[in-house]
């Protein structure tokens, strides 16, 4: 049996093929996943109530970024969100957070305010399309440094209650994927510089890099980055087969 795995772990990965993208992808993914109690985090793609659907059936919740691709939906939300800072707005079941964060010289302060989507479903989802959706969410980062200040502003759904708390943090750990997966596959083990363009090989030391990367990340035995620890399973064989052993 295997154990809980550690944060920041890759559970499975499929291959995109050629002549074809994610939406294919992703359903077969999920698959093989045990989702039963997570939260699924997907940035605006086409065919989302069908993944939606199939996330909810295994029980699992969703939280689904909106973009042009879901322009009527989006434009729904949008106008709720206006309407909830009207006076009449105020009484919609609604809540707030804000999280200010400062690092390397920038500030950056992220504000989410949910409301419930359950009485509005008539007006969001009129033929019921959207399994279990709860929540409508809104998402404003402010980031300012060196002289540089910009807004961004998402909306998202949700079958997570009403939240604000958990629907922020829910999005803030979708972007994490980007510095603590992408960025460190590239920094640590430098993917991007890989020539590998015959047969398999491309694929296959993907697959190898992020087994690398989940036993790395696995190990507490030192305090390092995943840079400096892969570096040590070069220099110290019995670290080597810790990793391994782990």
């Amino acid at each position: 049996m295997l154990g809980q795995p550690p944060i920041g772990a890759i559970g499975g990965q499929i291959k995109v093929e050629e002549k074809s993208n994610e939406l294919t992808a992703l359903p077969q993914l999920l698959r093989l996943l045990d989702i039963a109690g997570c939260v699924v985090t997907v940035d605006a793609l086409g065919r989302q109530k069908e993944i939606a659907r199939q996330i909810v059936s295994q029980g699992g919740d969703y939280v689904f970024a909106l973009k042009g691709n879901q322009g009527l939906l989006q434009e729904r939300v949008q106008t709720l969100f206006a309407h909830s800072e009207t006076r009449d707005g105020q009484r919609m079941e609604q809540d707030k957070t804000r999280k200010l964060d400062k690092e390397h010289g920038r500030l950056e302060k992220r504000s989410c305010q949910t409301v419930a989507a359950k009485d509005w479903l008539f007006y969001l989802d009129p033929d019921g399309e959207w399994p279990r959706l709860q929540t409508i969410a809104k998402v404003v980062a402010e980031r300012a440094g060196d002289g540089v200040s910009s807004e961004d502003t998402r909306h998202f759904i949700s079958s997570l209650p009403c939240d604000a708390p958990l629907l922020l943090q829910s999005v803030r750990d979708h972007w994490g994927v980007e510095n603590g997966l992408h960025w460190v596959l590239d920094v640590a083990f430098r993917e991007d510089d890989s020539r590998l363009r015959k047969g398999h090989g491309a694929q296959n030391f993907s697959l190898l890099r992020r087994l690398a990367l989940n036993l790395l990340r696995h190990d507490q035995s030192i305090k390092a980055g995943i840079k400096a620890k892969r570096r040590r399973t070069g220099w110290d064989e019995a670290y080597l087969l810790r990793i391994l052993a782990a």
